[in-house]
Protein backbone atom coordinates (compact mmCIF):
# COMPACT_ATOMS: atom_id res chain seq x y z
CA UNK A 1 0.00 0.00 0.00
CA UNK A 2 1.24 3.48 -0.72
CA UNK A 3 0.10 6.26 1.02
CA UNK A 4 0.99 10.25 0.64
CA UNK A 5 0.98 13.27 3.04
CA UNK A 6 1.17 17.07 2.13
CA UNK A 7 0.14 19.60 4.63
CA UNK A 8 -1.57 21.58 1.24
CA UNK A 9 -5.11 20.75 -0.06
CA UNK A 10 -4.34 22.44 -3.44
CA UNK A 11 -0.96 19.51 -3.75
CA UNK A 12 -3.36 17.23 -2.20
CA UNK A 13 -6.45 17.83 -4.76
CA UNK A 14 -3.19 17.64 -8.05
CA UNK A 15 -1.71 14.19 -6.12
CA UNK A 16 -5.32 12.67 -6.16
CA UNK A 17 -6.04 13.71 -9.57
CA UNK A 18 -2.89 12.24 -10.82
CA UNK A 19 -2.66 8.80 -8.79
CA UNK A 20 -6.40 8.16 -7.98
CA UNK A 21 -5.22 4.40 -6.31
CA UNK A 22 -3.42 6.29 -3.76
CA UNK A 23 -4.60 7.34 -0.42
CA UNK A 24 -3.65 11.37 0.39
CA UNK A 25 -4.17 12.45 3.58
CA UNK A 26 -3.52 16.18 4.41
CA UNK A 27 -0.51 16.71 7.42
CA UNK A 28 2.39 18.91 7.99
CA UNK A 29 5.19 16.87 8.99
CA UNK A 30 6.75 18.86 11.48
CA UNK A 31 4.11 17.41 13.61
CA UNK A 32 4.32 13.74 14.98
CA UNK A 33 1.62 11.45 12.64
CA UNK A 34 -1.70 10.38 13.91
CA UNK A 35 -1.14 7.43 16.73
CA UNK A 36 -2.95 4.76 13.89
CA UNK A 37 0.40 5.68 11.80
CA UNK A 38 2.82 4.54 14.19
CA UNK A 39 4.94 1.96 13.06
CA UNK A 40 3.11 1.07 10.18
CA UNK A 41 5.31 1.58 7.27
CA UNK A 42 7.90 0.06 5.46
CA UNK A 43 9.43 3.04 3.80
CA UNK A 44 8.81 6.40 4.17
CA UNK A 45 10.39 8.53 1.06
CA UNK A 46 10.94 12.23 1.15
CA UNK A 47 11.86 13.66 -2.00
CA UNK A 48 12.75 17.87 -2.05
CA UNK A 49 11.22 18.47 1.51
CA UNK A 50 13.90 18.61 3.70
CA UNK A 51 15.29 22.23 2.26
CA UNK A 52 12.34 23.95 2.72
CA UNK A 53 11.82 23.18 6.51
CA UNK A 54 12.78 25.65 9.22
CA UNK A 55 13.10 22.62 11.55
CA UNK A 56 13.94 19.41 9.45
CA UNK A 57 14.98 16.94 12.62
CA UNK A 58 11.25 16.73 12.87
CA UNK A 59 10.68 15.69 9.28
CA UNK A 60 13.45 13.16 9.90
CA UNK A 61 12.03 12.46 13.68
CA UNK A 62 8.48 11.97 12.28
CA UNK A 63 9.73 9.58 9.54
CA UNK A 64 11.29 6.95 11.63
CA UNK A 65 8.28 6.68 14.06
CA UNK A 66 6.12 5.98 11.76
CA UNK A 67 8.29 2.89 10.31
CA UNK A 68 8.29 -0.30 11.17
CA UNK A 69 11.42 -1.28 13.08
CA UNK A 70 14.47 -2.43 10.92
CA UNK A 71 12.82 -0.48 7.65
CA UNK A 72 14.32 2.78 5.44
CA UNK A 73 13.67 6.28 5.16
CA UNK A 74 15.11 7.87 2.65
CA UNK A 75 15.42 11.47 1.87
CA UNK A 76 16.69 13.05 -0.96
CA UNK A 77 17.39 17.03 -1.47
CA UNK A 78 18.88 18.89 -4.05
CA UNK A 79 19.32 21.85 -1.74
CA UNK A 80 22.50 24.28 -2.07
CA UNK A 81 23.61 23.80 1.71
CA UNK A 82 23.45 20.08 1.01
CA UNK A 83 25.57 20.15 -2.46
CA UNK A 84 28.65 21.77 -4.08
CA UNK A 85 27.93 24.31 -5.51
CA UNK A 86 28.61 24.46 -9.27
CA UNK A 87 30.17 27.65 -10.83
CA UNK A 88 27.66 30.56 -10.92
CA UNK A 89 24.93 29.00 -9.36
CA UNK A 90 23.36 30.03 -5.85
CA UNK A 91 24.52 33.99 -6.03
Amino acid sequence: MVVGCDASESSLALARQAQPAIDFFAHDILHPLPSSCAGCYDAVVSIEVVEHLVQPRHLIANAYGALRPGHACHQHSVSPLLEKPRFGAYQ
